[in-house]
């Protein structure tokens, strides 16, 4: 919808009917696809967005990939940073991950987010996996749920640990959709996301303003 010095600055995209069938995949996949329960999966595909060389804020209001009886995955970015410069500059650095990792310390994360919603997949996993187990979809879960505390606690953040699980367990015993959400107060840097996560992981969720909820609309 709008193009500007011969680069798109912001628009829309929409495919549908995009299948995938048992023929077109190897062994292995066709069996993942038939152990779920399908024949073939049809999927769309639907993104709105806009950017601002000038000031180098990109929004990505909408990208979402469906799945007939299957699920919607929706996601959502907001960043800053991402000038018509340092566009060029890391398309001239495709080749070297370390300038380009240098380059994209500068981006300034505002928002994320990520919903799912499901349409049987989370069903059909959950069933799969049980039978695998040999156990009972609700033996299954209860299991699963109960690891929980112990797999999240290498996170070392107590309340962030608690919302997870409590969000997960939600959502595992009833699967209609689970969203995760980064909020920061004010735009955080990449560089200081990529510092936290190794110095002190425990905060990013703190830094990031992380949300988590199951079955909310």
């Amino acid at each position: 919808t709008d193009v500007r010095d011969g680069l798109p600055t912001s628009g829309s995209i929409s495919v549908e009917g995009i299948e995938i069938t048992a023929d077109s995949l190897d062994d292995e996949e066709q069996k993942a696809l038939s152990d779920l329960g399908y024949e073939s999966l049809t999927l769309s595909i639907q993104m709105e967005a806009d950017w601002k060389p000038d000031t180098g804020a990109l929004a990505i209001d909408r990208l979402t990939l469906s799945g007939e009886n299957a699920g919607t995955l929706n996601a959502a970015l907001r960043i800053n940073g991402l000038t018509r410069e340092v566009l060029e500059q890391l398309d001239a650095a495709q080749d070297n991950p370390e300038q380009a990792m240098g380059l994209m310390q500068g981006l300034l994360v505002e928002s994320v987010s990520l919903r799912i919603e499901n349409d049987s997949i989370v069903d059909r996993v959950l069933e799969n996996q049980a039978k695998e187990a040999g156990a009972t979809r609700e033996v299954f879960v209860e299991q699963l749920t109960g690891a929980l505390p112990f797999m999240l606690s290498m996170l070392n953040n107590a309340e962030f640990q608690a919302k997870i699980a409590g969000a997960a367990t939600a959502f595992l015993k009833d699967p209609k959709s689970l969203s995760a959400s980064a909020m920061p107060a004010a735009p955080v840097p990449f560089a200081q996301i990529l510092g936290t996560a190794m110095m002190a992981p425990q905060s990013l969720p703190d830094i990031l303003g992380v949300t988590i909820t199951a079955n909310q609309d």
